[in-house]
């Protein structure tokens, strides 16, 4: 299994949601049976390099290397907050990025937990 790039650590805050989603059938009367999708909750992160902490022009070739090497495919991830370590996969098609000044872009990635 790949393991995410050694690049610049995304600016903070990193956002974080977490997803438990559930299957709803309403009955007759006011009564609603649930029943859960999936059994584990799963993790969404979103990392985000912006003008300020912008990505070097060799460590965003390097994520566009791993981006179209792994796309669809799991990897590892560690998370840089709390070096919790993760099997995700792109939660996007697309990698769009903005050069912000000659040798520097600026970039959002969202990686889902599998």
């Amino acid at each position: 299994m790949a393991v995410w790039p050694s690049i610049a650590e995304p600016i903070f805050p990193i956002r974080e949601v977490t997803l438990f989603p559930t299957y709803s059938t309403e009955k007759e009367g006011p009564y609603v049976q649930q029943r859960r999708k999936w059994s584990k909750a799963k993790k969404v992160f979103s990392l985000e390099w912006d003008e300020k902490c912008a990505l070097t022009e060799t460590d965003y070739q390097l994520l566009e290397t791993f981006f179209l090497n792994n796309q669809g495919l799991a990897f590892t991830w560690t998370h840089v907050a709390t070096g919790t370590s993760y099997t995700v996969m792109f939660n996007q098609d697309e990698l769009d990025s903005q050069i912000v000044f000659p040798g520097y872009r600026s970039l959002s990635v969202q990686i889902r937990e599998v």
